[in-house]
């Protein structure tokens, strides 16, 4: 078992007894653990059933595994559900997400795409706590891990400018350059800079600082003046 994160900031949804055992090996490998990697090269915490003593191999009663997914689920801020094999514990895990006002990346590994796309329940790409869906062919999840850090990118980036907001009191003329600024980084991940960690609440203040002491110098002109790295 791997070490358990208390308040974890990605929870890794997916089948674990709704498939085959030799299946279950392969998620764990190609899509779990891929996840889990990812989130951790960009300085995130991801909590996997599959590492901890919830996961189908470990005798424990079934009032336990929910209690525990459900506290690791709602104290977490996104949801990442493989939902390209139909599970139970999946879509109640999405709509645990939901209430809980998280946000859902939704992942779909295909062979055929318009085929498996088709099959894809569509009261789960419904649900409105969905941000992205990524979608990747089978084996391939490299294909949609840059993807995936820079969706991670923006929204715990963009919980951390809303805190700093709050917490510094910025005027509605600084929050708006700050969430320009926000748009502006994304240019990085997108093209594939997988470096980029997400923005925290003190990195936005000093950056809101920076735009500040620019304008009183007269320096600067508006959103763009400010650069992250």
């Amino acid at each position: 078992m791997t070490q358990v994160p208390d308040n974890p900031d990605v929870y890794m949804s997916g089948p674990l007894s709704a498939v085959s055992n030799q299946e279950q090996r392969r998620l764990e490998q190609e899509v779990y653990n891929e996840v889990d990697d990812a989130c951790l090269e960009i300085g995130l915490d991801c909590y996997c059933p599959h590492q901890t003593k919830t996961t189908p191999s470990n005798p424990i009663s079934h009032g336990q595994i929910w209690d525990i997914d459900y506290e690791k689920v709602v104290s977490s801020d996104v949801l990442v559900a493989y939902i390209a094999h139909p599970a139970l514990g999946v879509g109640a895990e999405i709509e645990m997400a939901r209430e809980a006002h998280n946000d859902i990346i939704l992942l779909v590994e295909y062979d055929d795409y318009e085929a498996d796309m088709e099959a894809v329940s569509r009261l789960v790409t419904g649900n409105p706590g969905v941000r992205d869906l990524l979608s990747f062919q089978s084996g391939d999840f490299a294909d949609i891990r840059s993807d995936l850090k820079r969706h991670l990118f923006k929204i715990f980036s963009d919980k951390s400018l809303e805190q700093a907001a709050f917490q510094d009191d910025w005027s509605d003329e600084t929050a708006r350059e700050m969430k320009q600024q926000l748009l502006d980084t994304e240019a990085g991940p997108a093209a594939g800079v997988d470096e980029y960690k997400p923005l925290t609440v003190d990195e936005w203040i000093e950056q809101a600082g920076n735009v500040d002491e620019d304008d009183d110098d007269g320096f600067g002109d508006g959103p763009g003046q400010a650069t992250f790295g």
